[in-house]
């Protein structure tokens, strides 16, 4: 869902709804999303070099762009 080309907003892009949940709900929900896609995170670890890992990485790149963005 983060890396769908129409996911151009964070709420969008955690599929939330535009008035479902207040500002810091969505912040704290961001944060809980990037600790688990961090490409150095342990889970994370097995995946390295597969396209799976390089999915994972490119989505927490692109939510920490549009976390930055709405800040």
């Amino acid at each position: 869902l983060i890396l769908a080309r129409r996911s151009r907003t964070l709420r969008a892009a955690m599929g939330l709804e535009a008035g479902m949940e207040d500002d810091a709900e969505v912040k704290k929900r961001a944060l809980k999303l990037l600790r688990l896609l961090h490409p150095d995170f342990t889970i994370n670890h097995p995946l390295k070099g597969t396209k799976k890992h390089m999915r994972i990485e490119a989505a927490f790149k692109k939510l920490s762009c549009l976390r930055d963005a709405s800040e």
